[in-house]
């Protein structure tokens, strides 16, 4: 009976330490998003007729609440293959895509503007973050507005302004990769900017291999909504991930197939599908 008790209160107790971090956790992202929110809005009035500023400080101001984020939530960002890469140049950035936790862990590394669906420009809190995260909005079941949408691309690397999509075109489980949407890298053989894959593994969740039983605590995929899948991210103490970069792809000479075959083959030489065996680590 005893040992029952004691079982009970050491539950109810970890159940109220991680309800506690989770509070102050967001305590502290609603004082700093708070913050972001006023930068961001200054950043939009000063530069509104200079796009290109604009653009840069916009980057620049995700960029350093997003490295804020990291330490706030614990997120531990291992980074391979970064020698070969000058992350201070522009590029077009492609990489796979799990979680709202991918966007944080990309940007603390590598200011850079990101592409998002007309439905996150809907979705409300986000919507309003990714706008004045200077986000450029697609709406892939519309040729015709992907072609201005193609061309907002376009523009941001034209003056310098690294942007960053997904081609997988949605978050996912883990499992596998996703085909890789076509018609945006067309931006990079337009702009003659060089593409950079990126592959995001995740290694740990408060010390336990990512599998199947846990991956639903920082994977954001599917129909979840974002402030009850937030809340449970809050709680954990801390989440562990590698991104990989690999050579910079050229676009001079080649067309945007080209650069979608490499760029998925790239990321897949290295992706580790989520599997369910715990205590089994894909690393």
């Amino acid at each position: 009976m005893k040992l029952v008790l004691h079982l009970k209160g050491d539950i109810l107790t970890k159940g109220f330490m991680r309800n506690l971090r989770a509070a102050l956790r967001l305590f502290f992202f609603t004082v700093f998003i708070s913050l972001y929110l006023v930068l961001a809005a200054l950043g939009m009035i000063l530069f509104h007729f200079f796009r290109r500023q604009r653009h840069f400080f916009l980057a620049k101001n995700v960029s350093w609440f997003c490295w804020l984020g990291t330490k706030i939530f614990n997120i531990k960002i291992h980074v391979d293959n970064y020698d070969h890469v000058d992350l201070t140049e522009d590029y077009l950035l492609v990489g796979n895509h799990l979680s709202y936790v991918d966007v944080i862990a990309l940007s603390s590394i590598k200011p850079t503007l990101f592409v998002t669906s007309r439905e996150m420009q809907k979705t409300p809190g986000l919507g309003t973050l990714c706008e004045m995260a200077g986000c450029v909005f697609v709406d892939r079941r519309s040729k015709q507005n992907l072609r201005k949408e193609i061309q907002e691309i376009i523009d941001a690397l034209n003056e310098n302004s690294s942007v960053t999509f997904f081609p997988e075109a949605t978050s996912t489980n883990g499992e596998a990769l996703l085909k890789f949407r076509l018609p945006l890298f067309e931006a990079a053989v337009v702009a003659k900017k060089p593409v950079l894959p990126f592959c995001i593994n995740y290694l740990s969740l408060d010390g336990k291999p990512i599998t199947k039983l846990n991956r639903d605590e920082v994977f954001w995929y599917g129909d979840m909504t974002f402030g009850g899948h937030f809340w449970n991210f809050l709680k954990n103490s801390e989440t562990t991930l590698m991104i990989s970069f690999f050579h910079p792809i050229d676009p001079y000479k080649i067309n945007r197939e080209d650069l979608c075959q490499k760029s998925f083959a790239a990321i897949s030489s290295c992706y580790r599908p989520v599997v369910n065996l715990p205590g089994n680590s894909p690393f």
